[in-house]
């Protein structure tokens, strides 16, 4: 099913003449990412530059992924990165509770089935998909809620609150540590959450994940992997 973003409201203009009318927006932007005749010369751009961090942020990553047994295609992923042919496909998200809007979902599969299909394309690079937490944001409201589809079909909004009051400023989103209302906040999923053969294992593995003094940024590695 193909979704015309000018079907939908709320876009901007900018953004609908970027995907349907570049003539019009061309001059703030170096490449029309419609026009795949000019990828190559770019991708050659990019190799050639006198990039000098690739082995240093293979071994960062590295080191990210020690506790959670990456497969074979990580790790030959992050291996990858020490080549100057080699193109990172990246995107990325606020540290959401319970990983934020389900989007961020689509985020991660869209990076990996375009590094796919960008490998197969260009035979003479190699192309890795990146998800990179954003977790130095400071805006605690984004990042405290979800909405889920109640019983009645009704969208119900559950608030994690962490007891100080809405103008603290609690810092980098990524570091903030759960208090013991996480408790509640996942009381309240369970209440709200349909009944199906799937709730229970949810509810198991949500708890193992949340926990009282783990960060946003743990959580949200560990459901993500």
């Amino acid at each position: 099913m193909f979704i015309n973003f000018r079907d939908l409201p709320g876009n901007h203009n900018l953004f609908l003449d970027y995907l349907y009318e570049f003539e019009k927006v061309k001059s703030f932007y170096g490449l029309n990412f419609r026009n795949k005749e000019e990828f190559p010369s770019k991708f050659k751009s990019i190799s050639e530059s006198s990039l000098t961090v690739r082995n240093e942020l293979s071994e960062i990553v590295k080191s990210q992924y020690e506790l959670f047994n990456p497969s074979q295609r990580t790790q030959k992923n992050i291996s990858l990165l020490k080549d100057k042919k080699t193109l990172a496909v990246t995107t990325g998200q606020q540290l959401g509770i319970m990983c934020g809007p389900l989007y961020t979902f689509y985020k991660i599969v869209t990076a990996i089935k375009l590094s796919n299909y960008m490998s197969e394309r260009y035979d003479e690079f190699q192309f890795v998909p990146i998800f990179w937490l954003e977790g130095d944001d400071h805006d605690f409201e984004e990042v405290r809620s979800i909405n889920l589809i109640a019983e009645n079909n009704e969208i119900s909004k559950i608030i994690y609150s962490d007891g100080l009051p809405d103008e603290e400023n609690r810092g980098s989103i990524g570091n903030i540590k759960l208090t013991n209302s996480i408790t509640n906040f996942l009381d309240e999923i369970n209440k709200v959450l349909r009944t199906t053969e799937f709730k229970q294992p949810l509810m198991d593995n949500l708890k193992n994940f949340y926990r009282t003094e783990k960060s946003f940024k743990q959580t949200f590695k560990k459901i993500k992997y």
